[in-house]
């Protein structure tokens, strides 16, 4: 069954701007096709037409970019879209429903909720009274979000399960609900309503449900079309419609109401106005109608994309998109968003940039180089296409090669005033212009030049360019001149040619010299950072008169700046390898290199070099704008130009490039930065006001997300965990950050961002992270660890006080012992002595008549035992004889003596 969604829109303001109108819309056509009563009508349907075909535009109006299921669609067969009151957009597909923020995909898994029929979703709807999202389960029932989970809502009697076709919420907050089978109710609060065939609508036919200018819900079933009043549904008056019907949301008046062929819309009781639907698609190939902010009318059809109806004739724009558009939405920021069946997601919005390749007319679609002539007739260097110009239809019209020549290849082309443009070629130099005449300039010679592949064309209408090697001719009114290093010039190939704002003209060369004009001479101008700059590959002088040099190697260098520093990636500059350079009327510097086309705010720039500003901001032209994929071309000049009407040319190796500065810097809302989810060891945790995880966590996932739907690509963010580390880190493209074994403690997880090149739109949010301690983590156990240690440390100290001081004391009983000893052995000495003097003393004082032989050996019989007595003290007293063999050796000495 094809599923149709037939959107009501919010009423909020949006930038959407509108498809050009390539034609006036003639006012009597269209009244003959509205029967009286219809003219507010028709000033309603007219006023986006004239509004808009006030002028044409070469950029499409409208540029688109498709996700897939391999960008993280969980399918892509889509069933619904809404926004959430937060900004983020749902997409319903039959495999599963995600929310988006513009980068990427958060699914939600709806199996698990018991339903049968797998975890796609048949219908969507905002819920601005709760979290944000209304869901009917392919297997029956609703579901409402809820803290971040999708709960069961309860519906009365036997509805609980029914399949779900169709979700609206009215601008009373009542949410009506389509089942499969016709019937319809509509749920407020606890009250609820329900309306089947007793209410007048036909069984077992589908019902659609709108709402008109004034809030009223209405009803489509089969050839039925009721409002609802206070209860009742009220049938339109009979006689009007007589066939199925499908209708859509209207800002004023009644509901649009389609039939076979022809769109209507009701105003009051009546149908006055119908308009002829495109007979290229009838109404049963339309599967989807919508009325955006501005008032215009899109359908989605089966076979023929995504349409624009352009009122009042057949025509209409047509949007390259897939087939079997089911669903059309369009968000508060202006953005209209397509759901396929098979195709995905598809968003519509303003365009930025242009190519022109192949498909447009190209030969060859690696253009060397662009200009403009005289007339404002664009033209590029073809390579092996040759030349061709922008014809008024669109297209790049190529010229025949001249006579004689299968193929002309081309290297540059300039202006060559009243004449054309110049085309300078490995055969010489040609004019042509768009009679498509090719007529060579004979002042020189292929073999005197080599290729000419670097020109410029001055204010005076001179032709300068880049001869081989080391050269430089001028042209001025047919007179050849050349310059030399006998004219100053030095070494090396030039690649680089520009003229100030005084006429003089500057070239660079590859060996990162730069030069200066000076009557029939070229001085050096030193270039304070001039090494490591790999050449000079472009110059341009801006509005103000300051000159900037972009290098193969270096990055950016202004003319006249004397510190020795470049502009490179390290300070925000997306790459270093820079072929080309313009500005534009908005205060923008734009930049080609091989990784595409970027802009920085000059007036960053200026403050860079001047030392102001630590970084600069680029923005990159990309899938946001209409651009894919656009390395720019190298080593040729002029390569990049400024039409009089304000577009920015490129020459690339994928076409030409047109880019309106004027539509680059979309009004962007502000963005909106959260973390989404929180998981601790796999497991995930309640969001609040601070995250707490729990003890022991081996790895910390924070997902979060950062809401920009129009320019996601633009959108810088950075992450940090301030409090574990607090330099600011790039984001994860996935929207995660990881963090291993965090310590317990207090932290603060924040994100950073903005879009690039909009200085107004920086965001930062911060959420509290709070790392539970395990119990030998807490500060009480640390506490008490300290405080047993302390105690431990204490009893220690005492233990080895009390075993010193009983050392001590051991030592001075040991002392004392000693001295004890001593005074006894003192004592024995003073004795022995004592008593032995005083015997010889007697024996010195015998009678004369004693015999003095027997005297002599007393007294010698006492003084050796004196001596012996001595021997036995000393032995004694020496710590040596302390031990068993010096005990031994004495009682042997002793039995010996």
């Amino acid at each position: 069954m094809i599923v149709i969604s037939l959107l009501f829109v919010a009423t909020s303001p949006a930038t959407l701007t509108l498809p050009i109108v390539p034609r006036f819309v003639p006012l009597r056509s269209l009244c003959r096709r509205i029967s009286a009563g219809g003219a507010a009508v028709c000033a309603l349907l007219l006023l986006p037409a004239w509004s808009a075909a006030a002028e044409e535009s070469l950029i499409p109006q409208l540029s688109q970019r498709t996700w897939q299921q391999a960008d993280g669609l969980p399918g892509d067969d889509i069933s619904g879209i809404c926004q959430d009151p937060a900004g983020y957009l749902w997409v319903a597909t039959w495999s599963g429903l995600a929310r988006f923020d513009g980068a990427n995909f958060r699914n939600y898994d709806l199996a698990g909720d018991g339903r049968s029929g797998g975890p796609g979703v048949a219908a969507i709807a905002e819920d601005p009274a709760g979290d944000g999202v209304w869901a009917a389960p392919l297997g029956g029932g609703l579901l409402r979000l809820r803290a971040g989970r999708f709960e069961p809502h309860p519906l009365p009697g036997g509805y609980a399960e029914r399949r779900i076709a169709r979700l609206l919420v009215a601008a009373d907050g009542a949410l009506w609900i389509c089942f499969e089978g016709g019937d319809v109710m509509r749920l407020l609060g606890e009250r609820h309503e329900v309306f089947g065939e007793e209410a007048g609508l036909v069984p077992r036919r589908s019902t659609q449900i709108a709402t008109d200018g004034s809030g009223r819900v209405w009803l489509a079933n089969g050839p039925l079309l009721l409002r609802y009043e206070a209860g009742v549904l009220h049938p339109f008056p009979p006689g009007e419609i007589s066939e199925n019907i499908r209708i859509a949301s209207a800002r004023q008046d009644g509901p649009w109401v389609l039939t076979r062929g022809w769109l209507r819309k009701v105003v009051g009781d009546r149908l006055p106005v119908k308009i002829k639907v495109n007979a290229a698609y009838n109404a049963y190939s339309v599967q989807a109608l919508l009325e955006d902010s501005q008032g215009a009318i899109w359908t989605g059809t089966r076979a023929r994309g995504v349409r624009r109806l352009t009122l009042p004739d057949d025509s209409d724009l047509i949007i390259t998109a897939p087939d079997d558009i089911g669903v059309l939405f369009e968000d508060r920021t202006g953005n209209l968003w397509a759901g396929a069946n098979g195709g995905g997601l598809v968003r519509l919005r303003p365009s930025v940039a242009r190519l022109f390749g192949k498909e447009q007319g190209l030969l060859d679609q690696h253009v060397l180089g662009v200009c403009e002539d005289q007339a404002g007739t664009m033209w590029v260097a073809d390579r092996d296409g040759g030349v061709a110009y922008l014809n008024d239809q669109g297209r790049l019209h190529t010229l025949a090669p001249p006579p004689m020549r299968e193929t002309l290849v081309v290297r540059s082309v300039a202006p060559a005033g009243a004449a054309g443009v110049w085309v300078l070629t490995s055969h010489g130099i040609w004019r042509a212009d768009r009679s498509g005449r090719l007529t060579q300039e004979g002042v020189v010679t292929p073999a005197d030049h080599g290729n000419l592949r670097v020109t410029h064309t001055t204010r005076n209408g001179d032709l300068w360019a880049a001869l081989e090697p080391a050269r430089l001719g001028r042209l001025r009114a047919g007179v050849w001149q050349e310059f030399t290093p006998a004219n100053g010039l030095g070494p090396g190939q030039i690649h680089a040619i520009a003229e100030d704002a005084a006429g003089r003209i500057w070239v660079g060369t590859e060996e990162s010299r730069l030069y200066r004009e000076t009557g029939d001479r070229f001085e050096e101008v030193p270039l304070a950072a001039a090494r490591n700059l790999g050449g000079i590959q472009a110059l341009h002088f801006d509005g103000n008169g300051t000159g900037w040099i972009g290098t193969a190697g270096g990055g950016l260098l202004r003319v006249g700046d004397t510190s020795d520093r470049t502009l490179t990636e390290a300070h925000g500059l997306p790459t270093r390898n820079l072929t080309q350079i313009i500005s534009d009327d908005q205060g923008g510097l734009w930049f080609g290199s091989p990784e595409g086309i970027f802009r920085v705010r000059r007036e960053e720039l200026e403050a860079w070099f001047a030392g102001r500003r630590p970084r600069v901001d680029a923005a990159f032209v990309g899938a946001d704008d209409g651009l894919k994929e656009a390395p720019c071309a190298t080593a040729h000049h002029p390569s990049v130009w400024k039409s009089r009407d304000g577009l920015l040319w490129f020459a690339t190796r994928q076409g030409v490039v047109a880019i309106d500065p004027r539509r680059e810097q979309p009004d962007v809302p502000p963005l909106v930065a959260r973390v989404d989810a929180v998981r601790a060891g796999g497991a995930a945790l309640p969001l609040a006001a601070a995250v707490r995880i729990p003890a022991l966590a081996h790895a910390v996932e924070l997902y979060y997300s950062v809401l920009c739907l129009p320019t996601p690509g633009r959108v810088r963010t950075l992450v940090r965990l301030r409090g574990y580390d607090d330099d600011w880190l790039p984001a994860d493209a996935r929207g995660l950050a990881r963090y291993t074994r965090l310590p317990p403690g207090d932290y603060v997880f924040e994100i950073a961002a903005r879009v690039a090149g909009r200085p107004a739109s920086d965001t930062v949010f911060r959420l509290p992270v709070v790392v539970a301690a395990a119990w030998w983590q807490t500060v009480w156990f640390r506490a008490g660890v300290v405080l047993q240690a302390l105690l431990a440390g204490v009893l220690a100290v005492r233990a080895w006080s009390h075993r010193r001081l009983r050392r001590q004391l051991a030592e001075l009983e040991r002392a004392t012992a000693l001295e004890r000893e001593r005074a006894r052995i003192a004592r024995n000495i003073h004795d022995d002595l004592g008593s032995g003097l005083t015997r010889i003393s007697l024996l010195t004082q015998a009678p004369e008549t004693a015999d003095a032989r027997t005297q002599l050996d007393r007294i010698y019989q006492t003084v050796g035992d004196l001596t012996q007595s001595m021997d036995e003290f000393v032995w004694a007293v020496n710590p040596k004889n302390d031990n068993l063999e010096g005990f031994a050796n004495y009682l042997v000495e002793y039995a010996q003596g």
